[in-house]
């Protein structure tokens, strides 16, 4: 690393930390936007989830599928899921075109194996291109995995009575109906205080309650984030096109630094600010909104990458504009087009599957749904290879090509 570059970076840092007033405004722009969002439909209004489309496999037709497709009816009073009958091919055909959020498959002798208590094993693929609904759809299926789990177990020995009786040739008496009674009656009390009409209920949790689930402010802080960094690392790329305008580069040149380690000292500022820009981000986001990770690898990981792609995605474009003015015109649009694709503006769940399918070629739309995944689901690194390795690819080609572009204009003094 040049001494030259590295003093260029620490010059320009010292200089927007004397007057940071750009700075902080742009710092300020993902807090205002997560806390508008945040507290118009975080407390007291309700967020419209859209209809999830699920895809079934009934292989069995027992008693098992008819459960589930009641605990599917009950979510949000039947107008939550839609429920479509489905074959196996037909079936991962549509998933793997992205037709529904997700396919479950009821393995044949399900519902027998079930009341011979033995294990069973669901199926379910979920649509990769969706983040939420397909969890929902795995929630509700786990859900009804433990209280069938529970309810065989509960309910085993008047069960295997009642199954005797099916299977033999004679008729029960009134004493054996009796015992069967009177061994689910005593069931039945233990579980009544815990059991309501239906078997699955939603709670409504309002701001101010405990909630067991995500951090609401989860969903909204990772767009906005990204499009404060954007702007930052805007502000500091700038510089470039403000010093060659004004003739500041060809004096600066005229001396011992090159054009490559002028421009190299450019990007390092510009890395260097945005990765300082995003820890304060993520500590505001800690301790004011109250966002944890369970995987702080995972944080850190992204966190780079999104440093490295938040320069990289300015700097390329920089050095193809030539004068100050087609900058202050041309970058925030650019940005804007970026962010409102990639799911930073708006939910990506809410898009139509055009835009959905659209968004996955907008570099920022990575970066959002793996800051979602890290902050909201939980997830660890495994979890999100693919979205790391999009974003650090593409962060360091972006660097590199944007680098060497700049680093070309600036030795022809253009």
């Amino acid at each position: 690393m040049s001494r030259y570059a590295l003093s260029i970076a620490l010059k320009d840092l010292k200089r927007i930390f004397k007057a940071p007033l750009s700075l902080v405004s742009m710092l300020m722009l993902p807090i205002v936007i997560t806390v508008i969002v945040g507290f118009t439909f975080g407390t007291s209004g309700d967020v419209k989830i859209p209809r999830i489309k699920v895809l079934l496999d009934d292989e069995d037709g027992g008693i098992l599928p008819g459960f589930i497709r009641q605990s599917f009816q009950k979510v949000g009073s039947g107008k939550m899921v839609e429920l479509v009958d489905t074959k196996a091919d037909e079936g991962r055909r549509l998933i793997d075109r992205g037709k529904a959020s997700a396919f479950i498959v009821i393995p044949k002798g399900s519902s027998s194996a079930l009341l011979d208590k033995k294990p069973i094993e669901f199926l379910i693929t979920k649509n990769p291109s969706e983040l939420f609904l397909p969890a929902i759809v795995e929630e509700i299926l786990k859900t009804d995995a433990v209280m069938l789990d529970g309810a065989v177990r509960l309910f085993g020995e008047p069960l295997d009575t009642v199954r005797t009786f099916l299977k033999g040739e004679h008729w029960p008496s009134g004493s054996e109906l009796s015992r069967v009674f009177a061994l689910a009656r005593r069931r039945f009390v233990l579980i009544t205080p815990y059991i309501s009409d239906s078997l699955i209920t939603v709670q409504t949790v309002r701001a101010g309650e405990k909630n067991e689930g995500g951090n609401f402010f989860a969903l909204i802080f990772p767009g906005s984030m990204i499009i404060g960094l954007l702007f930052i690392s805007m502000i500091a790329q700038r510089d470039i096109v403000k010093e060659r305008a004004r003739g500041t580069l060809k004096r600066v040149l005229s001396g011992p630094t090159s054009a490559g380690e002028f421009i190299i000292g450019k990007v390092m500022y510009n890395f260097f600010l945005t990765s300082i820009s995003l820890i304060v981000l993520l500590v505001i986001a800690r301790l004011v909104f109250g966002i944890g990770v369970k995987s702080p690898l995972a944080l850190a990981v992204v966190s780079l990458g999104t440093a490295l792609l938040s320069s990289g995605l300015v700097i390329l474009p920089y050095g193809l504009i030539r004068s100050e003015r087609a900058a202050v015109a041309l970058m925030p649009s650019y940005i804007i087009v970026l962010c409102l694709m990639g799911g930073a503006m708006m939910p990506y769940e809410t898009m139509s599957r055009l835009l959905k399918e659209a968004a996955r070629y907008s570099p920022v739309f990575w970066v959002v749904d793996a800051f979602k995944r890290v902050m909201f689901l939980g997830v660890d690194m495994g979890d999100i290879m693919r979205n790391i390795e999009v974003i650090n690819i593409v962060g360091i080609l972006s660097i590199l090509i944007g680098t060497a572009v700049l680093k070309r204009r600036a030795a022809k003094g253009l």
